[in-house]
């Protein structure tokens, strides 16, 4: 699978990745740099199960030069590609569990004693601190976070 093509203006590439077996590369002005130390952060692999997580790559030295990203099967792998921004910052925090949310939402409105409502009640302010930090990250980066490549 390969994106369209782009000019990177951020210093990093930030992927929310998953799977297993597969390698993605950052092919710059249509050349793959790979020799380390130097190229050596535009190729990684992904063998991390299902869970995306957050991969961030360094392009702050390939600012203004076209490239495009390409993801590689591995014979057998499988990619879960949730996500890729251009930032100049870290990645936004993770989502909370929906699930969790939801479960947390019910038991609050099944909530019958006030020992069992206030400990369902700090659970469920934790969980919408953890809600508004990452919708705070999301606007507060809006402008720093440029960019989503759709493929």
């Amino acid at each position: 699978m390969r994106s369209p093509s782009f000019t990177i203006e951020n210093k990093h590439i930030l992927f929310r990745v998953g799977g297993r077996g597969m390698t993605i590369n950052l092919i710059i002005d249509g050349f793959q740099q790979i020799r380390d130390p130097i190229y050596g952060g535009l190729t990684f692999g992904v063998n991390n199960g299902d869970e995306p997580r957050w991969h961030v790559m360094n392009v702050s030295m390939w600012q203004g030069h076209r490239a495009y990203i390409e993801c590689l099967d591995n014979n057998e792998g499988y990619l879960v590609l949730d996500r890729v921004l251009f930032s100049d910052g870290s990645p936004p925090p993770e989502a909370p569990n929906a699930a969790l949310l939801k479960l947390l939402d019910e038991d609050l409105n099944n909530a019958r004693s006030s020992r069992a409502n206030c400990a369902v009640c700090s659970m469920k302010s934790l969980a919408s601190g953890a809600r508004a930090s990452s919708t705070s990250w999301l606007t507060e980066n809006r402008e720093r976070t440029s960019s989503i490549i759709c493929w």
